[in-house]
């Protein structure tokens, strides 16, 4: 819960950084001098402020983004069907483009999953490394 006797330009502060705004315009924006504002970044609650809120934000663009998918993976489709070469062939290039990047992204959030839950044995297995080793060191 935000504590009531927030500090001046502090909130304003949080929400300009988390869009990604240049600490000059921050300050000049929140009332404040560069120097209160590197003070504020210097400390570790405010700074999760920012990520939390930067977290939000951008939860509502992949919302949306994900919200268009299905209408652009029709309308590709539909392109893909397209008498004229020229338009068929630039959706398959689109689509491959697309499903390259889509399972790229995929596997790498599976793994930062798998890190973050302390899966190591899963992730060697995708990797292919050893768990352990020890036998190598005997010889």
């Amino acid at each position: 819960m935000r504590n009531e006797f927030a500090r001046k330009g502090e909130d304003v502060a949080v929400i300009l950084l988390a869009r990604g705004v240049s600490l000059v315009k921050v300050a000049k924006a929140a009332g404040i001098c560069r120097q209160t504002l590197y003070q504020y970044l210097a400390e570790p609650d405010f700074r999760r402020r920012v990520d939390e809120v930067r977290n939000r934000l951008m939860d509502g663009v992949v919302g949306q983004v994900l919200a268009m998918g299905n209408k652009v993976l029709k309308r590709l489709d539909e392109l893909l069907d397209s008498p004229n070469h020229h338009i068929s062939l630039g959706a398959c290039r689109a689509w491959k483009e697309f499903a390259v990047d889509l399972v790229n992204q995929y596997d790498l959030a599976k793994r930062i999953q798998e890190i973050s839950e302390g899966n190591i044995n899963s992730l060697n297995e995708t990797t292919g490394e050893a768990e352990d080793d020890t036998d190598a060191d005997a010889d």
